[in-house]
């Protein structure tokens, strides 16, 4: 994956009228982003706020419920957006958290919920185009420590919680046509190259060169999504 950004796609971006609902991976990405397009030395306007600013274009984010709650953070976003503060965005996207998944949650249920959620938003706001996001990864334990715990029947350290995360990305990748989603899970592993056998299934996880502490994006994982994340932005149609 190149980390080259063209003008064309930058200006595109900023063109649009975009709102972002996320956490802390999503401000790796936005940073990533403003890195990235100081490198080409262009404007592409930011800014953290929770209802549209005036004259806006560009990307206007702000974080998203409570970690570790993800019910709840889509019922933030579905009220945030519900009541008109964004009624002039060309896109919506809402990108839950790894965390969210390592606790006690039902990972299809909550696809069902986030996906008829942005259902029922899409049908409210036809002139907005609402984005699905896959949610993000963690690394694994490896080495000599999670061997013996294989060796005791135990999960090494990040397994369950990646299996939960594949579970409902694999039913957001299936409700979800592919320029409707921003698959953030399929490139923290590579383009699904990262993967280990768990429960006699390919599980996905978070390419170590991509964190510096096994789930938050380093400079080089802030490089390759940040890059994919503006030329999927870019290439979504205007919607006015």
């Amino acid at each position: 994956m190149s980390a080259t950004l063209t003008a064309a796609e930058i200006a595109a971006v900023a063109s649009r009228r975009i709102v972002f609902a996320h956490q802390s991976v999503g401000n790796d990405i936005l940073d990533g982003v403003q890195a990235l397009t100081r490198q080409q030395g262009q404007a592409l306007p930011i800014v953290e706020t929770s209802q549209a600013p005036g004259q806006w274009q560009g990307i206007a984010h702000f974080k998203v419920g409570e970690n570790g709650k993800p019910e709840g953070k889509i019922a933030h976003f579905a009220a945030t957006l519900g009541a008109n503060a964004f009624a002039q965005a060309d896109l919506a996207l809402l990108k839950l958290c790894y965390i969210d998944f390592n606790g006690a949650v039902d990972p299809e249920k909550l696809a069902a919920t986030y996906g008829e959620t942005l259902g029922q938003l899409q049908s409210q706001y036809p002139q907005t185009r609402f984005v699905a996001m896959t949610a993000p990864l963690t690394t694994i334990q490896t080495g000599p420590k999670a061997w013996v715990k294989k060796v005791l029947g135990k999960a090494p350290a990040g397994y369950e919680h990646n299996l939960r995360r594949q579970q409902f990305n694999q039913r957001i990748r299936e409700r979800f046509s592919a320029d409707a989603l921003f698959d953030i899970a399929r490139l923290e592993a590579s383009a699904g190259a990262r993967t280990f056998e768990y429960r006699s299934r390919q599980i996905e996880t978070l390419d170590p060169s991509y964190t510096y502490d096994g789930g938050h994006l380093g400079e080089r994982g802030k490089e390759v999504i940040a890059t994919e994340f503006v030329r999927f932005l870019a290439s979504q149609p205007k919607t006015s």
